[in-house]
């Protein structure tokens, strides 16, 4: 009886029939040939692969580390045009950014700097790239939208974006703004799991910017540790002067790691180019950074 107890569990969840998988396409051989996924973005200097199709990936670093600027010199890498040491495997790709944070004339000033990267007209939009103004987007709701919370609304409008342009990569800067309590587990997985979901059902990559803790070099809450946990590449950004060290995260990279390198915004346009590092020399007995 106890047998035939644990049967009919197996066979209903709450009520409901149970999932039921075809465990064919899920199990995996040794003698499987699979190879691994081509990447659509890599460093020039070594070739390490950084963004895969399906993927995620993470920039990390304190406030004004220039976590924006090093996505817009990948982003102009992804449309064609090699940039901070990054280049796009293959042609250029479409690309969708989304802010949740500075709003429509900040992101105005951010789309403008890819276009100087990439020499185009201003009055002449690419449909290469787009760009989306999440910091409010009860604007543009309507339906059942109108009865989530703004943060719910905004992981609402990314899946819209996500499914209606079917981007190659699509940048989050601020994904923290997508979950309700980024240090509640209960609230952090769902987000997770539907960005996982997003990027292998579009075989798209999804990259995403988020704070660290005060100690400028760990991953801000729950979150941030899920997060970080299913990248294959985290960025980790450390600002000295007007130089930043974009370094591979401890633990942070699935394949092998990118070198390290160093960006500053460049004048008049504050546009993404590498710098040389920071150098330290020693002054009346302490520790100073010459620019």
């Amino acid at each position: 009886m106890a047998k035939d107890k644990s049967d009919r569990s197996l066979d209903k969840e709450g009520g409901r029939a149970a999932m039921v998988f075809n465990l064919r396409e899920l199990e995996v051989s040794p003698c499987d040939d699979i190879a691994d996924p081509l990447p659509i973005l890599y460093q020039e200097s070594g070739g390490a692969p950084v963004l895969t199709p399906g993927g995620l990936s993470l920039v990390l670093g304190p406030p004004k580390s220039r976590k924006t600027t090093l996505c817009l010199g990948l982003m102009a890498a992804l449309l064609g045009r090699p940039t901070i040491g990054f280049a796009a495997a293959s042609g250029s790709y479409k690309v969708v950014y989304v802010d949740t944070e500075q709003g429509q004339s900040y992101l105005v000033r951010t789309a403008r700097r890819v276009y100087r990267l990439m020499g185009w007209d201003f009055g002449r939009p690419d449909k290469r790239v787009r760009f989306f103004d999440l910091r409010d987007p009860g604007q543009g709701r309507t339906g059942e939208a109108a009865r989530l919370s703004v943060k719910a609304q905004r992981l609402a409008a990314v899946r819209q974006i996500a499914r209606e342009q079917q981007p190659d990569a699509l940048f989050i800067d601020g994904v923290a703004d997508l979950c309700d309590d980024f240090n509640d587990n209960k609230a952090c997985s769902p987000l997770i799991d539907e960005l996982m979901r997003m990027a292998a059902e579009g075989r798209m990559h999804i990259c995403a910017c988020l704070h660290t803790n005060k100690d400028k070099t760990t991953e801000r809450g729950h979150l941030g540790v899920m997060y970080k946990q299913k990248c294959e590449t985290t960025f980790l950004l450390e600002a000295k002067g007007g130089r930043t060290r974009v370094a591979p995260a401890p633990d942070g990279c699935k394949q092998r790691p990118f070198e390290t390198f160093w960006i500053e915004t460049a004048e008049p346009y504050a546009l993404p180019a590498l710098c040389e590092p920071a150098r330290e020399t020693r002054a009346r007995g302490r520790k100073t950074r010459e620019e």
